[in-house]
C-alpha cells in the first residue's frame, strides 16, 4: 500500500465525524411506528349513549376538533355516561404538538350546563350563567 498514512488519516476523520454525529442524534428506546394519537374523554353522568352522542361527542367533533392542523382521522365512541374521541394525526407530525393543539382548542371554552340539567347534580362541575 502506497498511501497508508492517507488511508489511516481518512479512517480517523470518518470515525471522528461519526462520533460527533452520534452524540447529537436523537435516540428513542423504542421507535414510534404508529402515528401520533390523542384521546379525549368526557364524562356525562346519567346520560344515555344517544344523549352523550348528541350533546357532547358531535359538538366536540364538529365545532372544536375539526380545525386542528395535520389531523388525519377522528374516531369516536359514545357509551352511557362517557364520550371517547380519538384524534389520529399524520405520521410526520411532532409527538408533543398534537396534545397541545387539541388542548388549546378545548380549554378556552367555558363549560355551560344544559337548561334541562338539574342544579344540584351539576353545581360543582358546571357554572351557571347569571341569566339562568
Amino acid at each position: 500500500m502506497k498511501f497508508r498514512v492517507l488511508v489511516v488519516g481518512a479512517a480517523v476523520l470518518v470515525l471522528g465525524l461519526g462520533i460527533t454525529q452520534v452524540r447529537n442524534a436523537s435516540v428513542d428506546v423504542l421507535p414510534e411506528f404508529a402515528p401520533p394519537q390523542v384521546e379525549i374523554q368526557a364524562e356525562a353522568l346519567g346520560l344515555s349513549a344517544a344523549e352523550v352522542e348528541q350533546l357532547i361527542t358531535v359538538p366536540l367533533e364538529q365545532d372544536l376538533l375539526n380545525g386542528i392542523p395535520w389531523l388525519d382521522q377522528i374516531r369516536s365512541e359514545s357509551v352511557p355516561g362517557l364520550s371517547s374521541i380519538d384524534l389520529i394525526f399524520q405520521p410526520r407530525y411532532e409527538t408533543s404538538s398534537p396534545r397541545g393543539s387539541s388542548s388549546r382548542n378545548i380549554s378556552p371554552r367555558p363549560t355551560r350546563c344544559p337548561r334541562w340539567a338539574p342544579r344540584r347534580s351539576w353545581s360543582s362541575r358546571c357554572p351557571r350563567s347569571a341569566g339562568s
